[in-house]
């Protein structure tokens, strides 16, 4: 019997370590519905300020009153939540630095925004002859995001 309890055990164990070993991220639940995805290889911090929930990771930090937050698990989420999106005659391309971005074909007075990952904009400009280039050099290292018309790209800054 002691046997039967003790292959239940190494079962429950082994089962247990290998749902641990394919979450990749925390994901934080808002009361507002929305989400928050810190991905496990960045190391976020999780404290409790006073009545603050802070969580503190490489690329980006968050603080919110507790009461903002549902609930916070660890789960196998892709790595941003953000997919590739490209559409037909849209071209761009980063040079080999990494300084600047040029985006070909798009239509004059086309809004190009660059966001970082906490979602605020950090650069802006507007096409003329059909494209846009943008200098990336004020830009720290990290993840960001392209927005014009409907097309979404997202890019790292080394």
């Amino acid at each position: 019997m002691k046997k039967l309890k003790f292959l239940i055990l190494l079962l429950l164990l082994a089962t247990f370590n290998i749902a641990a070993t394919a979450q990749n991220s925390l994901v934080i639940y808002l009361t507002d519905g929305s989400t928050a995805v810190f991905p496990l290889a960045e190391l976020p911090e999780i404290t409790f300020e006073g009545e603050n929930f802070k969580v503190v990771a490489k690329q980006a930090n968050i603080e919110l009153p507790r009461a903002e937050v549902k609930e916070f698990k660890f789960e196998d989420r892709e790595s941003t939540a953000i997919e590739d999106v490209t559409e037909e005659g849209d071209n761009a391309t980063f040079n080999a630095d990494n300084n600047y971005i040029t985006i070909d074909g798009i239509a004059n007075g086309t809004q190009v925004t660059i966001f970082n990952i906490k979602g605020q904009k950090v650069l802006a400009s507007t096409a003329t002859n059909n494209s846009c280039c943008i200098s990336l050099e004020s830009l720290t290292a990290g993840l960001y995001i392209i927005n014009y018309n409907s097309t979404t790209i997202k890019f790292l800054k080394k």
